[in-house]
């Protein structure tokens, strides 16, 4: 993934796992 703030896609494919953004 992006260093951006992609929280919706990412919480919902990895909700387990930490924010890299």
């Amino acid at each position: 993934f992006e260093d951006t703030d992609d929280g919706p896609f990412y919480m919902r494919r990895f909700p387990h796992l930490p924010r890299f953004g």
